[in-house]
């Protein structure tokens, strides 16, 4: 699981905001998903564009359910506002 999330990192670094699925999905509000299965072991990585391409990870967890959880979404939705707070003109 580990290896699938790097080599989607690279990937992710590699095409900025043009990855798409399967490997990254928009949800809402500016944050995405990056997405990694292994078996029925599945795990996503949030994150962020800040000025561009410069991607910003928030929170990753093990997915258990088919949603995804409002928790981890909330989570990462305070994470962006608190580093977007932070660094105003970066």
């Amino acid at each position: 699981m580990q290896a699938k999330m790097l080599r989607n990192l690279d990937l992710l670094e590699a095409n900025g905001p043009a990855l798409r699925m399967p490997y990254s999905e928009f949800l809402e509000d500016g944050i995405f998903e990056l997405r990694a299965k292994e078996s029925t072991n599945i795990t996503r990585v949030f994150y962020f564009f800040y000025y561009g391409k410069k991607a910003i990870l928030t929170n990753g967890f093990v997915k258990k359910s088919q949603k995804t959880p409002k928790r981890e979404l909330a989570l990462a939705k305070k994470y962006k506002a608190d580093y977007e707070r932070r660094h105003p003109h970066e």
